[in-house]
């Protein structure tokens, strides 16, 4: 039996910058952890902060195949919500990059495969962690 181990999803660090400019010394602020409901595989492709300081992660977690992880973090490090996607193919899905406007949305987007076919899928969430909409493009090969 594979023994998964669970990945550090979000590492924060604070930089304070010596008088000189040159030099920094680097302190951690907290580590948080997220292990998926399939107690799988949990990577992390993308990190955005917003105005207030609270972090936002996003990738893919393992259940039986892989679905989207997006999860707000406090800036503390305490989580707020997580959200999963599982794309129409029910196939692997993974986030590879997202953004945060200045009213809290997120945005999502990576891949989405269905049968064997790697379509593109953004997802916009609220600042609660709702999806607003997902619009998906399909390669036209």
């Amino acid at each position: 039996m594979y023994q998964y181990f669970r990945v550090i999803f979000a590492v924060v660090t604070v930089a304070t910058f010596l008088s000189t400019g040159v030099q920094a010394q680097v302190a951690q602020a907290w580590v948080a952890r997220y292990n998926g409901s399939g107690n799988g595989e949990d990577q992390a492709n993308a990190v955005a902060v917003d105005s207030a300081g609270n972090v936002y992660v996003t990738g893919f977690s393992y259940g039986t195949l892989s679905d989207y992880a997006t999860i707000k973090y406090d800036s503390s490090g305490n989580q707020l919500w997580a959200a999963r996607y599982n794309g129409p193919g029910n196939d692997e899905d993974r986030a590879n990059a997202m953004a945060v406007d200045a009213a809290g949305n997120v945005y999502v987007t990576g891949e989405s495969w269905d049968s064997g076919v790697t379509d593109y899928a953004t997802i916009k969430y609220d600042s609660s962690g709702n999806q607003v909409w997902v619009r998906a493009l399909q390669r036209p090969w």
